[in-house]
């Protein structure tokens, strides 16, 4: 068995995003009410999260969830591909 590492993106359809401006801006203001509060270490991303969902209505969730569904999906086919012997997982190629 021979081991190595792969990185993958796997970003949503452009219509499936946040919009980039709405993120920008509330990344900003998260940003500058982590430091107004002096929260750090593991408190950032809870808190991020949070604000993040209460100043998008709940659409930064919505995208969320989509992103976990799509790489879960992803890594279902990679998955199989491996168990199956395949040369490449689907939608994917290998140089020759």
């Amino acid at each position: 068995m021979t081991t190595g590492a792969l990185v993958l993106a796997n970003p949503l359809p452009t219509g499936e995003q946040l919009d980039p401006a709405l993120h920008d801006r509330t990344l900003e203001s998260g940003l500058a009410l982590l430091a107004e509060q002096g929260v750090t270490g593991k408190a950032v991303t809870p808190f991020l999260l949070a604000h993040f969902h209460s100043s998008t209505d709940g659409q930064s969730l919505a995208t969320n969830v989509r992103i976990i569904l799509r790489n879960a999906a992803l890594a279902a086919q990679i998955a199989v591909a491996e168990n199956t012997g395949s040369a490449a997982p689907v939608g994917f190629s290998v140089p020759a």
